[in-house]
C-alpha cells in the first residue's frame, strides 16, 4: 500500500508601503526591507511569534543550518518542537529555508512593483512562499483541509506582521544597527 504526502502550497504578496506617502517616516525602502528579511533568517524568533528560539547549527553568512524551537501558534507542529532547516540567502533576492526532515520550503523575497511610474525603491512588495509537506496527513481529509485553512491564514499573517516588525525595527533604530553590525562582521544582539 502506498502512502501519499500531503502538500499545502501557498504564496502571498503584500504591498509594503500601501497608503503611505513617499515622505512618511514609516516608509520602508527596498534596502531596509531586505535588511529586515535577512535579520529574520538568523533570528526568526524576533520576527515570527510562532518561533520561540533559533540556534545556528553550522555555517555562516549566506548559507547556514538552523534549529527552530516552535512556540504556540505554529499550525502543523506542537509548541516546543524542533525544526532543522538549511538556509540559503541570495543577497538582495531571497531567503530560502528548507526543512531537512520533510523538504518543506519557505521562501521570502522583496520585489519591486514594476508598474509605469512606480518608485523602484519604495513601491515594493513582500512575497512569502510556503511549501508544506507532511507524510502523516491524508490528502483531501478533514485534517488536511483544516491545515490548509490554518496554514494559509498563518502565512498571510506572517507576511503582514513581518512588514510591521521591520517597520518597528526602523522606528527603534535597530534596523540600522543590524546593518552596521552585519557589515562589520558582527551580529547585533541588543534590544
Amino acid at each position: 500500500m502506498s502512502t501519499s504526502t500531503f502538500e499545502c502550497n501557498v504564496a502571498y504578496s503584500v504591498l509594503v508601503n500601501k497608503g503611505l506617502s513617499i515622505d512618511h517616516s514609516d516608509v520602508l525602502s527596498f534596502a531596509e526591507m531586505w535588511e529586515g528579511i535577512r535579520r529574520g533568517s538568523s533570528h526568526p524568533h524576533e520576527f515570527a511569534p510562532y518561533v520561540s528560539d533559533c540556534q545556528i547549527l553550522s555555517g555562516s553568512g549566506n548559507r547556514f543550518s538552523r534549529r527552530l524551537t516552535l512556540a504556540d501558534g505554529a499550525v502543523h507542529t506542537a509548541s516546543g518542537s524542533f525544526l532543522d532547516q538549511d538556509v540559503v540567502i541570495a543577497e538582495g533576492l531571497h531567503v530560502e529555508a528548507i526543512t531537512t526532515a520533510s523538504g518543506a520550503k519557505t521562501t521570502w523575497f522583496v520585489s519591486r512593483d514594476g508598474s509605469p511610474g512606480s518608485n523602484e525603491d519604495t513601491d515594493i512588495v513582500l512575497n512569502a512562499v510556503y511549501e508544506l509537506k507532511m507524510s502523516d496527513v491524508t490528502p483531501g481529509s478533514d485534517q488536511a483541509n483544516q491545515i490548509t485553512r490554518d496554514y494559509s491564514a498563518l502565512a498571510l499573517k506572517a507576511c503582514r506582521d513581518g512588514i510591521e516588525t521591520i517597520r518597528e525595527w526602523k522606528r527603534q533604530g535597530r534596523l540600522e544597527k543590524f546593518r552596521v553590525e552585519r557589515e562589520a562582521g558582527r551580529v547585533y544582539e541588543g534590544p
